[in-house]
This record gives structure tokens, C-alpha cells and sequence, in this order.
């Protein structure tokens, strides 16, 4: 294996931020000619090209943008070390944590505040659609993503249960009339659904049709916090998961129709197997553990 030259690292992540071989070597002092040769010699090194030249510059290849965040890595980590070195203040570290839109965001704070208890630490969360975060983790753009089920063989990610929680349908005391002959007073029903794909909505379609109830899916979302607005509105009775039910139970107003038989909402801790685990990703997968 051929030695990795970290000037050409650093000279690799000038011409990324300016995209352009001549205003990199005006910013570093050096020859365009030798500046040019020096990236390739890293390419060469790499086994991969790290730019393609296009009309209005240079662009960075697919692997050019996943070493360009080890290049930043690698720079910020020796400003921490000068930093350090002459009295300077303790470097922190990012862990970029990725969530589902309909993960309770109660659970997503109670997390958080646990995580950022060592001041070394920042904490960045980001949420998207479970395909999104699974993009995000083998691009490397985040540590690690919670999600409402574990990846699929062929996504090359390991997973870890992070918990699991009972599935309550909530609404307002006008539906209060529906516990009485639950589950076949929910036929004509208005319910506000999770969306196509999930989980949850895989398992509330299947309780419905073995029991042949046909309710009425009145509005349909990935978001949670919007399905909870719904049904305060009284547009019609939502699934939710501890702690969500709880939240919503509190709430003037709010009951508990019946508890989903059957059906849980798990959440899950995907993340990519390296050689070295984030010291926070750690923390959650010991976590998950004494759940």
C-alpha cells in the first residue's frame, strides 16, 4: 500500500474550495505546473480521481467529496493541535446524528441532552426520510441515524434496537363513543395515518385487514408533530407511540380510544462498521443495550 502524503492532502483541499488549479496556487505561492502534478501524484496514491474538469471548473468526483471531509477532518484537527499546544481551549468533536421525521422529537431532546453532557462533544441532528439517512450513512455524512427499522442486507450497515414502545389510536372526547365495540366501531372512521411506506403504516393496514375494517384514511404525513395538530383539531384519531401518547393524553381534551393490539413502533440504531466507533455512537449503542 502506497504511503497517503497529508501536503498533498491539504494542498488537494485549496483547489476543492476554490475549483480552480491557478486561484489555488496564488493562494498557496506555488506553480500552477507543480501544484497540478502534486494532485495527481495523490490521485495516483488514492487510486482514484479527485476532480473532473467541467466549463466553469474544476468539480469534485463522488470520491473526491468523501476524502474532502477527511482532508477537513485532518486540518481542523491540526489547528486543535496548535490550539492545544499553546494554551488554547479544549477541541470539540461533531457527531452527526441522523433521525427520522417520525421519531418523537421528546425522545430526540431526551437523547441529546444525554449526549452533549461531555463538553468535548457538539451534537448535529438532521432529519430526513429513512432511504435519505441510509444515503447520509454510507456517504459518511452522518455517525449514525435512528430509524423505525433496521437496514437491509445489502446497505453494508449494522443496526442496534434502540427501543420499543406500544401504539395507542388518540383523539379528542368526541370519538370517546368508539371505544364501545373497538375495534369494528373504527369501520367509516376518520383516521390521520403515517405515510405510504412505514413501518407503522405497514402494520395498521394489516390489523385493519384481517379484522376487515375499512376506516377512512383522512390525511396521511411523515410528520408527527402535524399529525398530533390534526387531531387536536378533531379532524380525526391518530396512531401514536409512547412517549407521543403520553404528550397528547396531557393535553386538554385528549383520550386514549384503545391500545393497538399487536403493534409496536420499534426504533433502531443504524450506523457503518469502522476500525474507529465514534466515542458518542459508543454511548448510544450502550445505551440501546440497558433498554
Amino acid at each position: 500500500m502506497k504511503n497517503l502524503n497529508y501536503h498533498h492532502l491539504m494542498y488537494f483541499r485549496v483547489v476543492a474550495k476554490f475549483g480552480s488549479f491557478s486561484r489555488a496556487a496564488q493562494e498557496l505561492k506555488v506553480g500552477q505546473p507543480a501544484l497540478s502534478m502534486q494532485i495527481k501524484h495523490l490521485e495516483e496514491s488514492l487510486g482514484c480521481a479527485l476532480f473532473e474538469r467541467k466549463k466553469k471548473g474544476l468539480e469534485l468526483t463522488e470520491e473526491g467529496r468523501r476524502i474532502l471531509k477527511y482532508a477537513e477532518s485532518i486540518y481542523q484537527s491540526g489547528i486543535d493541535l496548535l490550539d492545544s499546544l499553546h494554551g488554547g481551549a479544549a477541541p470539540t468533536e461533531n457527531f452527526r446524528l441522523g433521525c427520522m421525521e417520525s421519531v418523537p422529537k421528546s425522545l430526540v431532546a431526551s437523547l441529546c441532552a444525554k449526549l452533549v453532557k461531555d463538553p468535548s462533544q457538539n451534537l448535529i441532528v438532521k432529519e430526513n426520510q429513512y432511504l435519505g439517512l441510509v444515503r447520509e450513512l454510507q456517504a459518511m455524512n452522518i455517525h449514525a441515524a435512528i430509524c423505525e427499522e433496521p437496514p437491509f442486507r445489502d446497505m453494508d450497515l449494522r443496526s442496534k434496537r434502540f427501543a420499543s414502545f406500544s401504539v395507542s389510536l388518540c383523539g379528542i372526547k368526541k370519538f370517546e363513543n368508539l371505544k364501545e365495540g373497538f375495534p369494528q366501531s373504527l369501520h367509516r372512521a376518520p383516521i390521520i395515518m403515517p405515510a405510504v411506506g412505514t413501518k407503522l403504516r405497514i402494520q395498521l393496514e394489516h390489523f385493519f385487514e384481517v379484522r376487515k375494517i375499512r376506516p377512512r384514511f383522512i390525511v396521511e404525513t411523515f410528520d408527527t408533530a402535524l399529525q398530533k395538530l390534526l387531531a387536536r383539531e378533531g379532524v380525526g384519531m391518530v396512531p401514536l407511540s409512547e412517549p407521543s401518547s403520553v404528550e397528547f393524553l396531557g393535553l386538554n381534551g385528549g383520550i386514549e380510544v384503545a391500545k393497538l393490539p399487536g403493534i409496536r413502533k420499534e426504533l433502531w440504531i443504524l450506523y457503518r462498521h469502522t476500525r474507529f466507533r465514534h466515542k458518542l455512537l459508543d454511548s448510544m449503542l450502550e445505551m440501546a443495550s440497558k433498554s
